[in-house]
């Protein structure tokens, strides 16, 4: 998908998920100008995304794996073959615009 060709299943996704695990970040997204909103939404998803691991699973080992395919994730954004996941899908509609953020992204998932 193109930057602004955006699957709003996935944006829907991601606003819901904000603002269900992260409501002071969703009412704050709220005041940002409305262009800005989506992209945020997103970064923000994938916040939760990743620091949920450590929450879920009980095996170190298992959080390893989680965290290795959010890494294989951005890899197959940046080559245009995105795995079939809500936040995946919305960080590749936005990845015109994250792309220079591809370390500061990997950095948190090592993080």
């Amino acid at each position: 998908m193109a930057d602004g060709a955006i699957d709003p299943r996935a944006l829907s996704h991601c606003a819901a998920a904000v603002r269900e695990h992260d409501p002071d970040r969703y009412l704050a997204t709220l005041f940002a100008p409305a262009d800005a909103r989506e992209a945020l939404f997103t970064l923000y998803a994938f916040d939760h995304e990743i620091a949920r691991v450590r929450r879920v699973v009980s095996d170190p080992m298992a959080g390893l794996v989680r965290l290795q395919w959010w890494r294989e994730a951005l890899a197959a954004i940046a080559a245009d073959q995105p795995p079939a996941h809500p936040v995946v899908e919305a960080v590749h509609a936005r990845w015109a615009r994250f792309a220079p953020l591809r370390p500061r992204l990997e950095a948190a998932i090592d993080a």
